[in-house]
C-alpha cells in the first residue's frame, strides 16, 4: 500500500522544498503513531519497520485490522479530511518515518501551494487504491457466506 510516491509530479525544486518540510521521528516497538479517536499530527512516510492498524469495536475491544510494512504512508485519511484519527496505529518494531506535520499542510493548501495541491491528488489515488483493495476483501469475504 505504500506503493504511491506522494512527490510524484513534482518538480526538482518542489521536491526538495517538501523534504525540508519533514520531520524525521522514531518510535520503538508497541508505542503508538496514530491513536483513533485523537487528533492526527499530519502524514507519516515510514521507511523502516511495520506498523499493526487497529480499531475499537462497539464492545470496546481493540480489533486488529492489518499489518503494515515499509514502505508506507500513514495519516492520508485524516490529512485530507482533518479529522481524527480513524484508527490506532503502533509500531510492531522500530519504525523509521518523516511527519509531514497537519498544520504544515494546511498552510500550503491555504495559499494554494501547486506542490501541496499534487500531494493532495497523489494522497487521493493512495486511498483510491486502498478503498479497491478493501473492496476486493470484502467480495471475497460475502462469496463465502
Amino acid at each position: 500500500m505504500g506503493e504511491i510516491d506522494v512527490t510524484e509530479g513534482l518538480s526538482d525544486e518542489q521536491q526538495k522544498g517538501f523534504e525540508m518540510l519533514l520531520q524525521e521521528r522514531i518510535f520503538e516497538k508497541d508505542v503508538p503513531i496514530l491513536e483513533e479517536g485523537l487528533p492526527c499530527p499530519g502524514l507519516f512516510l515510514m521507511h523502516e519497520g511495520s506498523v499493526s492498524v487497529s480499531k475499537f469495536d462497539m464492545g470496546g475491544l481493540e480489533r486488529l485490522i492489518t499489518e503494515i510494512e515499509a514502505p508506507a504512508i500513514l495519516g492520508e485519511l485524516e490529512l485530507l479530511t482533518s479529522e481524527a484519527c480513524s484508527a490506532t496505529v503502533k509500531a510492531v518494531n522500530p519504525v523509521r518515518s518523516r511527519l509531514l506535520p497537519m498544520s504544515t499542510f494546511e498552510e500550503l493548501l491555504d495559499r494554494g501551494d501547486p506542490a501541496a495541491v499534487r500531494v493532495m491528488r497523489n494522497l487521493a489515488r493512495a486511498l483510491g487504491a486502498k478503498l479497491n483493495a478493501t473492496n476486493e476483501v470484502y467480495v471475497d469475504l460475502a462469496i463465502w457466506r
